[in-house]
């Protein structure tokens, strides 16, 4: 019955599209001509424009309209569309303000104002206007479905799970108010009974099936079975083989598993794709994708066809992916500051506004009084919370490889951190109580201290479980690597964590103190597994790594491991998306390892409290799965396999493939024999870039 569904709606979608160009090419010159028989006409002929992402054509018969009929608030309410759609939330907030003060009981406008001021961080405006919405509108469901909107926002996701069922309650057959529901569930981690809601609203909404298919798919992303998400996603691209949504949508899937070339095999089906059998949006759309799954297979030429083939089409400019293409190639060219243009004008706003509002204000709690940043100066920027286990260890570490400052934020430390350090003399400490989460996992505090602090210095921005190798380290530190890419002027250094584990479960607890040589990080813990990935990327700093010891422990595709731990100021370079990713810079051909020591300590204790915060990506499901692993840990429990490497030195990361040393030339006195990595399969990687 699905598939025939399916199918029909296959062949609906093809009728109305005709339908829709047969319309355009009648009414197309109505408005200018004033003839009010064709309004309806011109009408539909700028929501199909807005729909196929032709936002300047769409913005000109959307004015055209509004200087028309001016007692008709579609004109205007079609511009504030398109700043949504192209999410330039500051001026849909304008716009949707105008529509609300010339038409007041005009509904949509109303919903959309209160929307673009929830997309744009603006809580509790936002909720101000749901409420009012709420109180006059009780016949409809938009009042209360945007408190539940602005609740999730807030991350207060019991809330808008009471305030969804609510919406269902009043109004069973709103489709919105039961995809607010199933996400809730998600959300909440009570993933069976979204799946239940999701088929039950298959059948309540037989239209919209492929549209719940997807969320479906979404869903079992999120809970990191990629095994249900694949097969779902197979079933929907073999029912409807034609629909580059449901292509789109497998393809990301595959090259997420790493499974680029399946993934290139159904997308190229598509590049010779007619009109009548997809949208200019939809082929747009293809192509971008292409493009990407050409560079993560290392075709980067044949990446740069398909963008020079895309590049001049006036659809969907503003796109996020087609816009990190554009900045990708610019920077394959050189073109760094081009590059940097792109990403002010197109894609800095979708991270800037909303984390600004969120991630609220940062308390000085204590500044030495002999603090001053000078130019050249290695600053270190972290934020933490409860790291009395390692905080000591970090701040000698990082002192004695050549740190001349700490900028530390404390996010309401409760076990002795915030004390440590605000006794040591290099360090600068800052205080807030407010939503890890909410900040982008820190990136708001840590890009506003950027901007605090601009000495054109360099910034060395780690985790307090990070413990960053760089070539010849051990012998001389950060400076040379530093005088290096100064020399070069290279703007930022790729580094990855590397999941550093004990040879067994019952050696976690062997840490006996902060100063015992015996009991540190790397000591404990010092095993590695020798399985990383590196493949290219269309976002910055362009190289996606991963793999490590949490693949095997927990049976989940590794999280993304990239990370750019050094960064010249000065160059308005921003971090996006926990750190992973950053602005466009120029790069060095240097890179390093952050030995990640997120196993280790009272692991039970630590994963069980960060489960329970749910402040990390995804309400901390990851922490979830840690957490359970560590209940079910016992001491005899063997860590290492053949894939266990035990990490001796920088020099033996370089031999690996692991680490690039550039042209950066070890230092004489460093010339001298060092261990030979102790590597179980007794082969070494070959993962070299």
């Amino acid at each position: 019955m699905l598939l025939r569904l399916l199918d029909a709606r296959k062949h609906l979608a093809q009728y109305f599209r005709r339908i829709a160009r047969h319309v355009s090419r009648l009414c197309d010159g109505a408005v200018r001509r004033g003839r009010g028989l064709f309004y309806w006409r011109s009408l539909a002929r700028a929501r199909a424009l807005l729909k196929e992402g032709e936002f300047e054509q769409a913005e000109a018969a959307f004015e055209a309209l509004a200087h028309r009929r001016r007692h008709d608030p579609r004109g205007l309410a079609g511009l504030a569309k398109i700043s949504v759609r192209r999410r330039r939330l500051a001026e849909a907030i304008r716009r949707w303000r105008r529509v609300c003060e010339q038409f007041p009981d005009y509904l949509l406008a109303q919903s959309g104002y209160a929307s673009a001021l929830l997309e744009h961080g603006d809580l509790e405006e936002a909720a101000e206007v749901f409420a009012r919405l709420k109180e006059t509108r009780r016949d409809r469901p938009e009042g209360y479905i945007g408190l539940a909107r602005v609740a999730g926002k807030a991350g207060q996701w019991e809330l808008a799970l009471e305030q969804y069922r609510e919406a269902q309650r009043l109004f069973p057959r709103s489709y919105d108010a039961q995809v607010g529901l199933a996400m809730s569930l998600v959300e909440l981690n009570a993933f069976d009974e979204a799946r239940d809601a999701y088929l039950a609203m298959m059948e309540a909404f037989p239209a919209s099936t492929r549209s719940i298919q997807q969320k479906l798919i979404k869903m079992y992303w999120d809970k990191g079975d990629m095994q249900a998400a694949l097969t779902h996603a197979q079933a929907l691209h073999a029912a409807e083989p034609e629909d580059p949504a449901a292509a789109l949508r497998l393809t990301r899937l595959l090259m997420f598993e790493g499974r680029t070339e399946e993934a290139l095999q159904i997308i190229e089906r598509y590049w010779n794709a007619t009109d009548e059998q997809l949208s200019t949006a939809d082929r747009f759309r293809v192509r971008v994708q292409l493009a990407c799954a050409l560079i993560a297979a290392g075709r980067p030429r044949e990446a740069e066809r398909v963008y020079d083939a895309i590049k001049d089409e006036k659809v969907l400019q503003d796109d996020p992916d087609f816009s990190y293409l554009e900045v990708w190639r610019l920077v394959e060219h050189g073109q760094i500051d081009a590059s940097r243009k792109v990403f002010r004008e197109r894609l800095r706003h979708r991270h800037a506004e909303r984390l600004r509002k969120l991630g609220g204000q940062l308390v000085c709690r204590r500044k030495p009084s002999n603090f001053r940043i000078v130019p050249g100066d290695v600053v270190l920027l972290t934020v933490v919370r409860d790291e009395a286990d390692l905080i000591r260890t970090f701040h000698e570490y990082y002192t004695s490889i050549g740190v001349d400052w700490f900028i530390v934020v404390d996010n309401a430390s409760s076990d002795g951190t915030a004390e440590y350090l605000e006794s040591q003399p290099n360090v600068c400490l800052y205080w807030t109580d407010k939503s890890f989460s909410g900040a982008g996992q820190g990136d708001c505090w840590v890009n506003s201290l950027f901007d605090t602090y601009d000495h054109d210095h360099w910034w060395l921005h780690v985790d307090a479980d990070e413990f960053l190798v760089v070539p010849h380290v051990e012998e001389h530190g950060l400076r040379p690597t530093i005088n290096y890419m100064s020399d070069r002027e290279d703007e930022a250094m790729v580094a990855f964590m590397m999941d550093m584990y004990p040879g067994r479960f019952g050696d976690l607890a062997a840490r006996r103190g902060a100063t015992d040589q015996a009991a540190l990080p790397w000591h404990v813990c010092p095993y590695f597994d020798n399985n990383y990935r590196f493949t290219p990327s269309d976002k910055p700093p362009h190289v996606d790594i991963r793999g490590g010891v949490r693949e095997r422990l927990f049976d989940v595709r590794s999280p993304i491991l990239t990370k750019t731990p050094i960064i010249r100021s000065g160059r308005d370079i921003r971090l996006l998306r926990c750190g992973h990713f950053i602005s466009p810079a120029r790069v060095a051909d240097v890179s390093g390892a952050l030995l990640h020591f997120k196993i280790f300590g009272d692991v039970k204790t630590k994963f069980a409290m960060r489960a329970a915060r749910k402040e990390h990506a995804h309400r901390s499901r990851l922490w979830i799965d840690y957490a359970e692993w560590a209940n079910n840990g016992k001491d005899d429990d063997r860590m290492t396999c053949d894939l266990s490497v035990s990490y001796q030195s920088s020099h033996q990361l370089i031999e690996l493939g692991l680490m690039r040393a550039g042209n950066l030339l070890p230092p004489a006195e460093s010339e001298r024999s060092y261990p030979q990595p102790v590597c179980a399969s007794g082969s070494s990687s070959s993962l070299r870039r």
